[in-house]
């Protein structure tokens, strides 16, 4: 039967053509007939890799490429590129940009994709079919794929609902021959997908609606958002008071009221814990009740909290928010006043200025911008304030009228390498220069032009006037005056604010914070401990905030098994995490009674929700761990005491440090010294005619407490910033904490019902294995067992993307299991790159050797740099190298005539400080470098310089194994080396090998050789100097040049070492650990360490240079 080409499959077939360097097919307005039956929707469609001249890129909102497995926009570029649009020079400059990499330009496809491992790029969707919602960003299709596999619907189409507050919410329109109720599809998605990407409402329609040329007419769809599926449960509000809450349940989730049943789940229609805080302060200003927090999320119905108001007791609530006196003095917060005191007592610190960045894309209309800005200090008198002393107190003097300047620093001039090295400097300078709080202004921005249409902002504000949600107003505030005066109409489009920031001040300070005290005296009072975690470095009396962070990923997969753990167990993301991240903390210390400290908004409060200020306000959530409850246990515990500190919210936490008075020790926070926060309301990108706005992300200079965990939620999945003290902890420490709450996170999802002290047990330092101990083996010798693989061995995925392999029972041979699945593995190897076993039984290296053989049978004894271990001549130490220096990324012996395709390290003993291995996927990093410089190196190819200096580095002898000159020379000419006998009997060899190689069994293209490790520049330059007084320049003991014996230009050195950093990641060893690598596509390292530490290695299926395709 003849049928049509969708849209769907035009935008496919079009993406299809640009990814092999083609402009995308103009399709007319009847669609195409077809002989097919087409199906209703199709998974992730896999286009390929580019063609030669043709260029292609993923791109982040911030022109920055993607790592493998992340979403970004499709860019190409090429020899085959269009000049334009004829006769559109708008669309030509929306839709073709200034290549950031390089010469040219680059068109905007408007195709959503990522990389897979193999290298190849998945088509996500169409850029136009992702939405943002709760600032997380959606792609529709996805939804839609998922609801139509349910096997009762015919056909779907999902969209995202506009609403007037800039929120957005999921509606789907299904058709169906079955009778559905809107739980059961939510149930069924629940299980397939994030609670964000689940619809609010569903729809039911006969058929969707379709434009004349048989299209989907989404316009159209909004006409029959009335027609909502019904509920087995769902029964409508029939009271006035049900009517009324039913009416702020749909204000403020942005749902037609009539979806509003008095039965249904406040979250379970979308709602969150940052929204239930609006509705609760909502409820309690109109309705006569004083309504808790955890009384709502404990009954989080309309049927529920109409009961709750109609029994209610008065209330005895705080006063409400009124315009203040502003002819007497206005008093300071108390949390402004400490920020005061902080600066008095070091003046000068930045360590309290609170940044953010604003990346503005398109034509920006800088007088507009301005104008905006000033129209928001006009507005929010705090962005107007100082703070002079009056009678020895500090009091807030709000100016009348004030001018934000907005320079403007053209860096279009400079190339990609030095434009970012100079942005971060210039960032890094406006974020660190202090603000004077008597004289002001408190605010200042400053904007930098990378392109055309591409500039950055820079705000940095003192944190006595902003807060985080703050921000999120200021960027909301510009979006929309920038469009007013864009459009040249009035200012004054926002509505007036209720009140001010000094109106909360002097609100806060006339409340009696009697009730809420007496539970803080009780939970914290007397006998609160001070968190004992092992320092790296003693603690000082001079308390410094000098920081850094390090950030990892919790990916999609283990997101949604956290939240259904969740779920399950009737607590938050937030409590889930917080109880993880509390449990970690046990790992690394003898304490069970754990204060740790959180962020809250405190925008409990109608009246200050659009307000500007520095309302947040921390809290102490104190937990007793003791007793040995499972995780599931602990969950309670923690969401008991979260509650019972969200009813108690308002005091302010300097009241509270003065009324407790904790005893002061030198250089620590007072009552709590780590910090988590979830911040699970990001700011989305903002679309304004002609720009869009994209917050960037924050940075991290300073360092307010010892340790300091903020979780936001991504595409990527949960991105876990670890922000700590300088003074007081090493790099290797936290990375170490940091993949350990990863592992944590996994074994808990797991196993959530093992007592936690097994869990400590498991992940404190030092830990054997993060299996349990399995004693009565301990002098058993396995046995193979005849069961599935799926019950022998568990696969999953390693939060730093690689292959995880784990027993699943005590006794499982992983030597006789790899043999039985030696292709499953390889397979996994070369989409991976790299498997990690762990958890197996491998008591020493022996056992080690065995298994490397069951996977690779041809092991290879003859490998000149490595010393042996004694077990065998085919098992290695590894690299003989100062323990206080890092080992720099390599490819093992890329720089050789033949090099093994497999590497294994087996830990014997790991490091109690650092020796983590760095890895790097080398077709990410092939990526990331700029097309120029790949074709550079293809081109060029890589000369490897090597000096045999006794003493400095390997003599000839030991590398040969002779010291026969002339089986030197016949070793030499046969392997393509170049060589050259110098005085004193040293020698010198030089050879020209690849830079950029492809791999033999996936075809991918890889950036393979050992320039970082080899180039003398990458030594540290304390030692260069020495070597070359010692040597001489013509000396050095190793060097790279390109393959014509021309030097390596700096900045292509710089840009090979920032695409390494970008894509490493760090793996933590733990003892019994059984990492494989394919040598081809995983570069590795090794990081400093301190202690003992032994890693012994085995190589496999040794590759001769001549049986690859080289490119250049």
């Amino acid at each position: 039967m003849d049928t049509f080409l969708t849209q769907d499959r035009q935008n496919l077939l079009n993406n299809r053509l640009k990814a092999l360097g083609y402009e995308p097919l103009s399709w007319p307005t009847e669609q195409l007939p077809v002989q097919a039956g087409l199906a209703r929707h199709f998974d992730r469609s896999i286009i390929g890799r580019p063609i030669a001249n043709t260029a292609i890129y993923i791109l982040d909102p911030h022109l920055q490429p993607t790592p493998i497995g992340v979403p970004g926009e499709l860019y190409v570029g090429g020899m085959g590129l269009s000049l334009g649009y004829l006769y559109s020079p708008e669309m030509t400059a929306q839709k073709f940009i200034a290549n950031p990499f390089g010469e040219g330009r680059l068109y905007k496809t408007g195709d959503w994709a990522c990389y897979r491992a193999d290298g190849t790029i998945a088509f996500l969707g169409r850029r136009d079919n992702q939405v943002k919602i709760r600032g997380f960003r959606v792609e529709l299709g996805e939804i839609e794929t998922t609801l139509g596999n349910h096997p009762d619907v015919r056909e779907c189409a999902v969209m995202a609902r506009e609403v007037s507050s800039g929120d957005r919410r999921l509606v789907a329109y299904i058709v169906s021959d079955a009778e559905l109720d809107s739980e059961a599809l939510r149930t069924y998605l629940k299980r397939n997908l994030l609670d964000y990407m689940v619809p609010s409402a569903f729809v039911a329609l006969e058929s969707l609606p379709l434009t004349p040329n048989g299209k989907l007419d989404r316009n159209a769809l909004t006409s029959f958002e009335n027609d909502r599926l019904s509920d087995t449960s769902f029964v409508a509000p029939n009271t006035p008071l049900q009517i009324a809450l039913a009416q702020i349940f749909a204000e403020i989730l942005s749902l037609p009221v009539e979806q509003i049943g008095i039965h249904n789940s406040f979250f379970e229609l979308g709602g969150h814990s940052l929204l239930a805080t609006q509705v609760v302060a909502r409820i309690c200003n109109r309705f006569p009740v004083e309504l808790s927090l955890r009384a709502f999320f404990e009954s989080p119905t309309v049927a529920a909290i109409s009961t709750r108001i109609e029994t209610a007791q008065p209330p005895q609530a705080l006063a409400a928010i009124e315009p203040c006196d502003r002819t007497e003095a206005l008093p300071l917060s108390f949390a402004q006043e400490r920020l005061w005191l902080l600066d008095r007592l070091s003046p000068g610190n930045s360590a309290y200025n609170e940044v953010a960045r604003l990346e503005l894309l398109g034509d920006l209309d800088l007088a507009a911008l301005q104008a905006s800005l000033n129209a928001i200090v006009a507005r929010h008198e705090v962005l107007r304030t100082t703070f002079p002393q009056a009678g020895g107190h500090p009091v807030q003097r709000i100016a009348e009228k004030l001018e934000i300047a907005l320079p403007l620093i053209d860096l279009c001039n400079l190339n990609p390498t030095a434009q970012e090295r100079e942005l971060e400097r210039l960032a890094t300078a406006h974020t660190r220069e202090p603000f004077d709080l008597t004289a002001g202004p408190l605010l200042r921005v400053k904007i930098l032009r990378l392109s055309g249409d591409r500039h950055l902002a820079l705000f940095a504000a003192h944190h006595i006037v902003i807060d985080g949600w703050s921000y999120g107003i200021l960027i909301h505030e510009i979006s929309q005056l920038y469009a007013a005066f864009k459009a040249g109409e009035a200012a004054n489009i926002l509505p007036e604010l209720p009140i001010q920031y000094a109106d909360f001040a002097a609100w806060q300070r006339q409340q009696d914070w009697h009730e809420q005290l007496t539970y803080w005296r009780r939970q914290l009072g007397g006998d609160l401990p001070t968190l004992q975690l092992p320092l790296d470095k003693p603690r000082t009396a001079q308390r410094s905030d000098r920081g850094a962070a390090i950030a990892t990923v919790i990916t999609p997969e283990i997101l949604t098994s956290i939240a259904q753990l969740g779920r399950e167990a009737n607590v938050t993301l937030f409590m889930t995490l917080l109880s993880a991240f509390k449990l970690l903390l046990c790992c690394y210390t003898p304490q069970r009674d754990i204060p740790v400290g959180t962020d809250l908004a405190n925008r409990n409060r109608q009246e200050v929700e659009a307000a500007i200020g520095f309302f947040i306000n921390l809290l102490v959530l104190r937990t007793d761990l003791s007793g040995n409850p499972t995780f599931r246990e602990l969950l309670q515990r923690i969401r008991t005491v979260t509650l019972d500190a969200y009813d108690r919210q308002d005091v302010p936490f300097a009241k509270l440090v003065d009324v407790l008075k904790p005893e002061r020790q030198d250089g620590l926070m007072p009552l709590f010294q780590v910090l988590f926060v979830l911040q699970n309301a990001p700011l989305p990108a903002l679309e304004v005619p002609g720009l869009t706005l994209v917050p960037a992300e924050p940075d991290y200079h300073a360092a307010k407490f010892d340790l300091a965990l903020f979780v936001r939620e991504t595409a990527a999945g949960l991105t876990v910033t670890w922000n700590y003290k300088t003074d007081v902890f090493e790099t290797a420490t936290v990375d170490q904490l940091a993949q350990q709450y990863l592992d944590l996170l996994q074994a808990l999802i797991a196993n959530p019902d093992t007592p936690i002290e097994t869990m400590t047990d498991r992940f404190s330092p030092g830990a054997i294995s993060p299996q349990p101990k399995r004693k009565r083996f301990q002098k058993v010798k396995p046995k193979a067992v005849r069961v599935s693989a799926t019950e022998v061995v568990r696969f999953s995925q390693h939060p730093i993307g690689i292959g995880l392999y784990e027993p699943q029972v005590a006794a499982a041979n992983l030597a006789a299991w790899a043999t039985e699945n030696r292709a499953a593995l390889e397979r996994q190897l070369q989409t991976s790159g790299a498997l990690l076993f762990r958890g197996f039984d491998l008591p020493d290296a022996r056992a080690f050797e065995t298994v490397s053989g069951a996977i690779c049978p041809e092991l290879f004894g003859n490998y000149g740099d490595l010393p042996r271990t004694g077990v065998s001549g085919k098992v290695y130490g590894s690299t003989p190298y100062p323990e206080d220096r890092a080992i720099l990324f390599h490819n093992e012996s890329s720089h050789l005539q033949k090099w093994p395709m497999k590497i294994w390290f087996f830990c014997v003993q790991p490091s109690p400080v650092g020796g983590e291995t760095p890895i790097v996927n080398c077709r990410q990093l092939y990526q990331t470098l700029r097309p120029e410089t790949r074709d550079r190196f293809a081109t060029k190819q890589l000369m490897y310089e090597r000096n045999f200096v006794p003493g400095l580095d390997v003599d000839w002898r030991d590398f040969f194994k002779t010291d026969d000159r002339a089986e030197v020379e016949r070793r030499c000419e046969a392997e393509g080396v170049e060589w050259t006998w110098l005085e004193n009997g040293r020698l010198r060899t030089r050879q020209v090998r690849q830079a950029i190689a492809r791999h033999p069994h996936t075809q991918d293209l890889v950036f393979f050789n050992q320039l970082q490790l080899h180039h003398f520049s990458y030594i540290d330059p304390n030692t260069q100097a020495s070597i070359r007084s010692l040597l001489g320049e013509d000396c050095l003991p190793r060097q790279v040049y390109y393959g014509d014996g021309s030097e390596i230009e700096p900045e292509v050195l710089e840009e090979v070492d920032a695409a390494y950093q970008t894509c490493a990641r760090q793996f933590t060893w733990q003892k019994g650990d059984l990492l494989m690598l394919d040598n081809m596509l995983m570069a590795h390292g090794r990081n400093p360490f301190q202690g003992p530490r032994k890693i012994v290695v085995a190589l496999g299926e040794m590759i001769q240079r001549d049986r690859l395709s080289m490119i250049g």
